[in-house]
């Protein structure tokens, strides 16, 4: 069909921005365990950077989940803190139909 040709001359992009301040019970983890605060800050931080610089889904979940592996010790690695991270996701880089 004629009218479709134009679609190999166009390039549209959407940018994806993230601002996220989730608290460690926003994140699932070990809230009561000292230093729960600076590991959550620790995975908005990965989060927001990742998004931000233009990652995209997948490299967004390997440097945030890199960051959860290190913090393990509060719970990060858990399935519940792997939940929030993949909503997350779903929020910044819905599915197109």
């Amino acid at each position: 069909m004629e009218l479709l040709n134009w679609k190999s001359r166009a390039s549209i992009t959407h940018t994806v921005t993230a601002n996220i301040s989730l608290t460690p019970e926003d994140w699932q983890i070990y809230a009561s365990r000292p230093g729960a605060k600076d590991a959550a800050d620790r995975l908005n931080r990965a989060f927001n950077d990742a998004v931000n610089g233009g990652k995209d889904r997948l490299q967004v979940y390997q440097n945030v989940y890199r960051v959860m592996h290190e913090l393990d010790e509060f719970g990060t690695t858990d399935g519940e803190a792997s939940d929030v991270l993949v909503a997350l996701l779903d929020t910044a880089f819905p599915t197109r139909s």
